[in-house]
């Protein structure tokens, strides 16, 4: 796979707001208690870009992301890429769950059917924010193919990746 280029559209890293402050502008409380727990349980800071549909068929999702400082203690030498692809397989799902929304489904199942990805750099610093882009291509009965980048501090992509999904939704009842 080619390096792809970073996207010229996503605002820069400090004018957007962390985790905490996102949660707290979710009208819903189910919703905000649902992403509060989530924040808890991770090992990276968020900040979130595009995380729900941008445009009409448009399905892609943009966040920041760096490993909290308490996980950074834990960070095995590995040339700082074991960082980077758990970033390559965190919230990979998420465009792909946002197709099945907006069509009036929810996710009863999912699950990675593969995953690739391309290194494009060796060496990486792994407390840096790193921007995490994610798009569904393709999204037909159960499967979804994403595509995927990440790129590190200064804009240079540190890798690419495919990924396959396999999703079995729940059509949503109607509250009206």
């Amino acid at each position: 796979m080619e390096s792809p280029s970073y996207p010229s559209d996503v605002p820069p890293l400090l004018s957007i707001p962390d985790l905490s402050t996102y949660i707290s502008l979710i009208p819903a409380e189910k919703e905000r208690n649902h992403l509060q727990l989530i924040k808890d349980r991770l090992i990276y800071e968020l900040r979130p870009v595009n995380m729900t549909s941008n445009a009409p068929g448009e399905h892609r999702i943009d966040y920041y992301a760096r490993l909290a400082p308490e996980s950074i203690a834990h960070l095995k030498e590995d040339s700082g890429l074991g960082a980077v692809v758990g970033l390559s397989d965190f919230f990979v799902m998420q465009s792909a769950t946002n197709v099945h929304k907006e069509s009036g489904y929810r996710i009863a199942l999912a699950s990675s059917m593969h995953h690739r990805i391309q290194f494009h750099q060796e060496h990486v610093e792994a407390s840096q924010w790193f921007l995490v882009e994610s798009r569904t291509e393709i999204a037909n009965l159960n499967k979804s193919k994403i595509h995927g980048a990440i790129f590190d501090s200064n804009k240079n992509c540190i890798v690419s990746f495919v990924q396959e999904a396999y999703m079995v939704s729940e059509k949503l009842d109607s509250k009206i």
